[in-house]
């Protein structure tokens, strides 16, 4: 049976390289992507690929690939290499000592203190008393707790809520990110206009206080290193320096995707505290 771009195929000599999309077809070369191994060119005169049933071809990471795929083959990282960056600067891993020290304490410091300061009713309680500079002190203390935001990013934050208007702005609008009844991506969008309005509209504190008061299911975007990380998994985040949805949900979809391989991998995280930690980890080392 002739191959078609799309198909889903296995290598018969090379089972490690796991599951493979058919890219391009020539008659002098199958250019396939393994989910596993990367990019790989080869000779149909040498190789009779198996095509995979349309029920086991299902992979995440096919699904979501970039579009310059095709060329990626010395830059991909496959999950176990990435694995290996992680262990040999984290010893230990998520339990290891340095993880905890360097990735992991703070961040849950943040965690616990949102929990105390911005709890669902504590946050309803002072908007409704209109005391939305409390608000602000409040969502200051707790994002002082880590080094997430870049200092320049910080000064900003700061400097905007120092204004009234902003002060009941932002109040409301962090009120309705984190506890609002609409669909998330209706209260993310609020959430990023909001921020446009006060003038720092940025990918980190539009997705910092979600994922310090929901660190189980929601995710932290640093532009740089997410781009990054995406473009060595070859995982398309449709990326656009605005805050959108359409690139949160992306990033989602590539953070839920190595959660579950690193389950596989017998390499639990707890939360999008490890995720995000493995991800930037993987990238920066």
């Amino acid at each position: 049976m002739a191959l078609c771009p799309g198909d889903r195929v296995y290598h018969p000599n090379k089972k490690d390289w796991g599951i493979g999309k058919v890219l391009s077809v020539t008659p002098e070369r199958i250019n396939v992507f393994f989910v596993m191994a990367g990019n790989k060119q080869l000779s149909p005169t040498f190789v009779r690929l198996e095509i995979v049933d349309a029920e086991t071809a299902k992979h995440p990471l096919l699904d979501n690939l970039t579009a310059t795929s095709q060329h990626s083959e010395s830059n991909f990282l496959s999950l176990p290499e990435a694995i290996q960056k992680f262990l040999t600067a984290f010893p230990g891993g998520f339990e290891g000592k340095r993880f905890h020290s360097e990735e992991r304490d703070y961040k849950v410091a943040a965690h616990q203190l949102c929990c105390q300061l911005l709890d669902e009713p504590e946050l309803k309680r002072l908007i409704a008393d209109g005391k939305h500079s409390e608000v602000c002190e409040r969502a200051r203390r707790v994002e002082a707790k880590t080094n997430l935001l870049a200092s320049f990013e910080k000064i900003k934050f700061n400097d905007a809520l120092k204004h009234p208007q902003n002060q009941t702005l932002f109040a409301t609008a962090l009120a309705d990110i984190l506890y609002g009844s609409e669909d998330e991506e209706c209260r993310f969008l609020k959430f990023a206009q909001a921020l446009e309005q006060m003038g720092i509209s940025k990918w980190p504190l539009a997705t910092f206080f979600g994922y310090i008061r929901f660190p189980e299911q929601k995710i932290f975007i640093k532009p740089e290193v997410t781009q990054k990380a995406a473009a060595l998994c070859c995982w398309e985040i449709n990326y656009l320096t605005e805050p959108n949805w359409r690139t949160y949900n992306s990033v989602l979809g590539l953070f839920e995707f190595i959660r579950c391989e690193l389950i596989s991998a017998n390499m639990p995280p707890r939360d999008m505290i490890d995720v995000q930690s493995f991800i930037w980890c993987s990238a920066q080392y």
